[in-house]
């Protein structure tokens, strides 16, 4: 059959998931045909664009995302010491729960508390916060008594459409 190809994968779509499958299918000496819809990486019609994703290791979705957001991290900062980067800013997240209790999100009861268990879990660095410490260190924000908050120092945003160009 004319223009037929062997390979062992193909990698549909180059967004965020396809370039990372096709970098590390690069590393390891895989063959593979990559294809994209769009004319180019890093369009607008994707889940992949935009200038920012946010990235921390207190993952209140679920504690099974911690061995994959503690790896990419190490891909970041493998693609980063190449000279490629920034890819990674880490400006700290805070989470914020008013009324005593996490709100209902991801299908936990309680986020805040889950977000807590995971830090833990992934060895996140966390700050409590009462109301006063967080009026104390971000003045900007005008929160209820009752509001607490964790800090996590280390989280931050990775550039989405930054990464994909680096890894294609």
């Amino acid at each position: 059959m004319a223009g037929a190809v062997d390979t062992e994968v193909l990698v549909l779509g180059l967004g965020a998931v396809g370039a990372a499958v096709a970098y590390q299918l690069e590393q390891r000496g895989v063959p593979f045909v990559a294809i994209e819809r769009q004319a180019a990486a890093g369009h607008g019609f994707g889940s992949s664009h935009g200038e920012s994703r946010i990235t921390r290791e207190a993952v209140g979705e679920g504690v099974a995302y911690i061995p994959l957001v503690k790896r990419s991290h190490e891909i970041v900062a493998e693609l980063e010491a190449t000279g490629l980067g920034p890819l990674r800013e880490k400006c700290g997240v805070l989470y914020l729960s008013s009324g005593g209790l996490g709100a209902l999100r991801h299908g936990a009861a309680d986020f805040l508390a889950a977000t807590r268990a995971a830090g833990e879990m992934a060895e996140a660095e966390l700050i409590e916060m009462d109301a006063a410490a967080i009026r104390a260190a971000y003045p900007q924000f005008q929160v209820p008594d009752d509001t607490v908050g964790l800090l996590e120092a280390r989280a931050g945003f990775l550039r989405p459409e930054r990464c994909i160009e680096v890894q294609l």
